[in-house]
């Protein structure tokens, strides 16, 4: 048990380190934004990064609103389960 709570911090800062790393690697090379530039890049990747910011958490919450919509679970099943 000890081993293991030794190593999830380690995974835990790769993921972080990851999650910071992979947008920026994606944005340069998919969709011609540069880092670097700044405010001076195109319009159009400027145009991309802000369809990306708003259209994706869109996108989540409509999946996830159609899920929970469409979730068969009846009152009966959930009176069950919070008895237990």
């Amino acid at each position: 048990m000890w081993k293991y709570l030794c190593i999830c911090p380690i995974k835990k800062n790769w993921f972080f380190a990851l999650a910071a790393a992979v947008p920026y690697i994606l944005l340069e090379e998919f969709f011609g934004f540069k880092v670097e530039l700044g405010p001076q890049n195109s319009d159009s990747s400027k145009n991309i990064l802000w369809n990306i910011y708003v259209f994706v958490p869109m996108f989540c919450y409509l999946i996830s609103a159609v899920l929970i919509w469409s979730h068969p679970i009846k009152r009966e099943v959930s009176e069950q389960t919070n008895e237990v």
